[in-house]
């Protein structure tokens, strides 16, 4: 992906995650929440679908997070045991 390209799939990607933020705004009016979620979700799978390589690297980089975080919980949950001397 050209740099020029990337700019293009951050920008319209910073675009999507501001419908998202409005979503989340509307929270407490449970129709405005719904009608401005479907958009959001509808922009980014247009987003998807026309940046798909950022959306791979967007994908694997979640992933990635996700392992490090249930890898954390782990160790935590562990250590918790030994620190008690429950081992």
């Amino acid at each position: 992906m050209t740099t020029r390209t990337l700019e293009e799939a951050q920008e319209a990607r910073k675009e999507v995650w501001q419908l998202f933020a409005h979503a989340e705004d509307q929270a407490d009016y449970p129709m405005e929440y719904q009608i401005a979620r479907q958009r959001a979700q509808q922009a980014l799978k247009e987003w998807k679908a026309e940046y798909p390589a950022a959306a791979e690297e967007e994908r694997i980089q979640k992933e990635q997070e996700q392992a490090e975080y249930e890898a954390q919980r782990k160790e935590n949950y562990e250590n918790s045991f030994l620190a008690r001397g429950l081992d």
